[in-house]
């Protein structure tokens, strides 16, 4: 199994299931926060005319085509160990899978990221503007209970996200409110992705743990856990400064 390590964290490239080495290697009530963006089985084509994404489609290791019975039985069996294994959660499920969540568990706080650059490789993202968020176990902060909340992006063009392998990467700068409001004393990723959980918490100095099953995007982990690394450092400095 490759692992790729921070400062303060590591991830692990496994299924988040293995029995080993995964979810169920954890002990219960053993992580504070789970902050996480699974894949939302949107029956993704993997069409796109960039080489380098074609040459990551054609080894994708994982279904974004099951059955709503398939991804059904898949999601509840990640997250049902994820609440044993954490205080509280808080997950994007996408805007199509909401009412599946909510019949899962009704007591699921929700938010909405409005985010006025959302674009996406799968189909039916092109168009939403906003984004949901599920809390577990959470007592909102005010800025929560609003409903929508407002962070501005990037340009996907901007370099920091031009050059990544990963289809969808997270923005740092919602991660980051986030976090920033919840206060965790550690996080949990089971689908790390590009590891925009894992750049976040490396600048901002908390313990976390992330899964990918795939190898591929180390290059894109390993590039955000640098950059947090980056950040930390210069945040470090500033306060010596001041």
């Amino acid at each position: 199994m490759k692992i790729v390590k921070g400062n303060y964290g590591e991830c692990r490239f496994c299924d988040n299931m293995d029995e080993k080495h995964g979810l169920p290697s954890l002990e219960d009530k053993s992580w504070d926060l789970c902050l996480t963006d699974p894949p939302y089985n949107l029956k993704w084509d993997c069409k796109n005319t960039d080489t380098s994404q074609k040459r990551i489609n054609s080894i994708i290791k994982y279904s974004d085509k099951k059955t709503q019975e398939e991804y059904m039985l898949w999601s509840l069996d990640w997250y049902k160990r994820i609440i044993e294994i954490c205080n509280r959660t808080c997950h994007s499920p996408g805007l199509s899978n909401l009412q599946f969540w909510y019949g899962f568990n009704y007591r699921f706080g929700l938010f909405i990221w409005h985010n006025e650059n959302k674009q996406g490789a799968a189909k039916g993202s092109y168009f939403s503007k906003y984004e949901p968020f599920l809390l577990y176990n959470i007592k909102r902060p005010f800025c929560f209970k609003k409903g929508i909340i407002r962070v501005d992006n990037p340009n996907r063009n901007e370099i920091m996200y031009r050059n990544m392998l990963h289809p969808c990467p997270k923005f740092y700068k919602i991660w980051d409110y986030i976090i920033k409001e919840l206060k965790p004393e550690s996080i949990i990723d089971p689908f790390l992705g590009s590891g925009t959980t894992a750049e976040v918490c490396e600048s901002l100095g908390i313990p976390w743990l992330g899964y990918e099953l795939m190898e591929e995007y180390v290059p894109d982990i390993e590039k955000r856990i640098a950059r947090g690394i980056t950040k930390k450092k210069y945040a470090t400095k500033q306060q010596t400064l001041f």
